[in-house]
């Protein structure tokens, strides 16, 4: 191995290293003493339709589609229902 290409390689190995160790131990000098992560509730939407057969909850329509609202939605999947039962 030639002399000049030794010197070359040392340095950028060092800083290579160095580089490597200051990404490693910058987040553990820092401390953790940040804020604690808090989960909102879910928040409760005031356009829903309730689907119940039998007085059981089967879905919760939410939000408008196709221009109709969540509570049309649920009455029209909940006749059906009630049409099979009546059979």
């Amino acid at each position: 191995m030639r002399t000049r290409d030794f010197v070359s390689v040392v340095p950028w190995r060092l800083v290579s290293t160095a580089t490597l160790a200051m990404m490693f131990a910058v987040p553990h000098l820092r401390g953790t003493q940040t804020a604690p992560v808090v989960s909102k509730p879910p928040t409760q939407s005031t356009d829903e339709g309730h689907i119940v057969f039998w007085n059981r909850l089967i879905a919760v329509q939410r939000g408008t589609l196709s221009g109709a609202t969540a509570q049309e939605r649920a009455e029209r999947a909940i006749q059906p229902l009630r049409n099979s039962h009546s059979m």
